[in-house]
C-alpha cells in the first residue's frame, strides 16, 4: 500500500491545512482531553523568554523584581539584535510565491503567509533527498545545509516572543505513523531547527485527537472549528504541521467611539461596514501605482496598508516590483508626504481557503507529489512509498480597534526622506486594497488583499 505524506500548516488566525484526500474520507473529531505529550518522541529546542515583571507589585520593588526586570530587558535587546542572513532569498520567495498563488483569485479576499509556507518547505527539505529536495531548494533559495539551518534558526528566534504583553509564537512539528521509522540523527536535527516529533497509530482516533490538541494549544483555540475537521488516515505515513500565533495591540489604538458604518466600494457593489477612524501626525508613502501607510504595534511590528491608484486592482499591484520594494523597505521608503493623517480602516474578519499544490508545482516542486518520483531522506524508514498529498490552505485575520491577531515583529523607523509637509492627508481604505504584516527584520509574515467585507 502506498502512503501519502500530509502537511498541515496552521497559524493562529492564519491557517494552512495541507491534507490528503484521505482526510476528507475519514474525518474524526479531536478529543479535548487527549494529551499530545503521550506521543512525543523528541521535543523542539525553544528559546527561553523571561516574563516582563510587574513593577506595580503590591509587595513593592525589591532585588528579585529588579533582577527580573534587568533579565527581561537584556533578553529583549538580544532578541531585537538577531540578524537574518540571506534575507534576499526569503524576499524573493515571498514575491514569486505571492504572485503565483494570487493567480485566478481576484474575486475574493486573499490571505497568505509567506514565512509559514517557507518554514514548512524548509522542514520538508530536511525530510527529502535527491531531485525532490533539489526542487524545494530551488524554490526557497539554494544554500548549503549549514547556511540554511542558520537562516531558519534566525528567522524562528526573531519571531519567537511571549511576555504576555506581546505574543508571537511559531511552532513546527512532524507526525509519524507507528510503522514509519526515523533515525536519532534526524530527530536531533529537527529538534535543533525547532520542530517537535511525534509518533503513533494514524488509524487510531487518539492520535488524531493528539494532533488536534497540539494545534489548538499552539493557536490558543482560535481555529478550533477548522482543527476539528483535520484527521489522520491509516494510509498516511507522515505529516508536518507549522503554527504561528500573534496577539498585539496598536501603538496608538483606535477609539471605539469613533467607529462608524460607512460604504466600502467592493467589486460587487456598495457594502456597508464598520470603519475605524484616527487622526494623527504621520507619513503617507507614495509608490508606482499606490499610496500606503504603516501602523505600528505597541511592542514592535505593524501593518502596511497599500491602496492602489484608481483603476488598478490589488492583484495587478502585487504583480509589480515596486510594491514589494516598499514592503521590504518599510519606513526607509524614500517617497512620502508627512502631515496629519485622517485614517479610515475597515474592521476586518477575513476567512478564506486556498489550494497550494498547483502553485507549488508551477514553481517547480513536482516530484514530491508523485509516489514513483518522490525521494525522502535515508534517515526515514517506511515499508511503503511516500508521496505528498493534496495541499489546502485556510486563512483568517481579525482586526479591530485594539489590534491584530496575526504575525509581526518590529519594523525599522529610521532613514525615510519626505517631501514638504502637508497640512492634512485623507487616507480612506474604502475600496479594494493590499495589506501586509512585516517584522522589524523585513520578514514577510502575511500578505493579503481585502476586496469586500464578510
Amino acid at each position: 500500500m502506498k502512503r501519502s505524506i500530509s502537511f498541515l500548516i496552521l497559524l493562529a488566525l492564519y491557517i494552512f491545512a495541507l491534507s490528503s484526500t484521505a482526510y476528507a474520507e475519514s474525518m474524526t473529531k479531536g478529543e479535548d482531553n487527549t494529551s499530545y505529550m503521550d506521543f512525543l518522541i523528541r521535543d523542539a529546542e525553544l528559546p527561553q523568554i523571561p516574563q516582563r515583571p510587574d513593577m506595580n507589585s503590591p509587595s513593592g520593588l525589591n532585588n528579585e523584581i529588579l533582577a527580573q526586570y534587568n533579565a527581561y530587558w537584556e533578553a529583549k535587546a538580544e532578541h531585537q539584535g538577531i540578524a537574518i542572513p540571506d534575507m534576499e532569498l526569503l524576499q524573493s520567495f515571498t514575491r514569486e510565491s505571492t504572485r503565483k498563488l494570487i493567480e485566478d483569485r481576484e474575486t475574493s479576499n486573499f490571505l497568505y503567509s509567506p514565512v509559514s509556507l517557507w518554514l514548512c518547505l524548509n522542514t520538508l527539505t530536511d525530510l527529502t533527498d535527491g531531485d525532490s529536495r533539489a526542487q524545494i531548494l530551488q524554490v526557497i533559495g539554494q544554500q548549503t545545509d549549514e547556511a540554511r539551518k542558520k537562516q531558519v534558526d534566525a528567522v524562528f528566534r526573531s519571531l519567537y516572543w511571549d511576555d504576555d504583553a506581546s505574543i508571537c509564537i511559531p511552532a513546527m512539528s512532524v507526525w509519524l505513523n507507528e510503522s514509519t521509522g526515523i533515525s536519532n540523527l534526524l530527530l536531533d536535527h529537527l529538534a535543533a531547527v525547532h520542530a517537535a516529533t511525534f509518533q503513533g497509530n494514524m488509524g487510531e482516533a487518539a492520535y488524531t485527537a493528539a494532533l488536534q490538541a497540539w494545534l489548538n494549544e499552539k493557536t490558543r483555540d482560535l481555529l478550533k472549528d477548522s482543527v476539528s475537521n483535520l484527521s489522520f488516515s491509516p494510509d498516511n505515513g507522515l505529516a508536518v504541521s507549522s503554527t504561528l500565533y500573534l496577539k498585539s495591540g496598536w501603538l496608538s489604538r483606535f477609539s471605539k467611539d469613533r467607529t462608524s458604518p460607512d460604504v466600502f466600494y467592493s467589486n460587487f457593489g456598495e457594502v456597508m461596514t464598520d470603519f475605524m477612524h484616527d487622526s494623527s501626525m504621520g507619513a503617507v508613502y507614495k509608490g508606482e501605482g499606490f499610496t500606503a501607510v504603516i501602523l505600528d504595534f505597541e511592542d514592535g511590528g505593524g501593518v502596511s496598508f497599500i491602496l492602489p491608484d484608481e483603476g488598478r486592482s490589488p492583484e495587478e499591484l502585487l504583480r509589480t516590483d515596486d510594491v514589494f520594494h516598499f514592503l521590504f523597505s518599510g519606513r526607509e521608503w524614500g517617497d512620502g508626504l508627512y502631515g496629519k493623517i485622517n485614517l479610515s480602516v475597515p474592521k476586518m474578519d477575513c476567512l478564506s481557503e486556498m489550494p497550494l499544490r498547483s502553485s507549488l508545482e508551477q514553481m517547480g516542486i513536482t516530484d514530491i507529489f508523485n509516489s514513483e518520483k518522490a525521494q525522502f531522506s535515508a534517515e526515514i524508514l517506511s515499508d511503503s512509498e511516500l508521496a505528498m498529498s493534496v495541499l489546502q490552505q485556510y486563512a483568517r485575520l481579525i482586526m479591530n480597534e485594539d489590534g491584530v491577531e496575526a504575525a509581526a515583529i518590529t519594523i525599522s523607523t529610521d532613514g525615510a526622506l519626505f517631501r514638504s509637509p502637508e497640512a492634512e492627508i485623507d487616507f480612506t481604505l474604502n475600496r479594494p486594497f493590499v495589506y501586509a504584516v512585516m517584522s522589524e527584520k523585513g520578514i514577510p509574515l502575511f500578505i493579503g488583499t481585502y476586496r469586500e467585507p464578510k
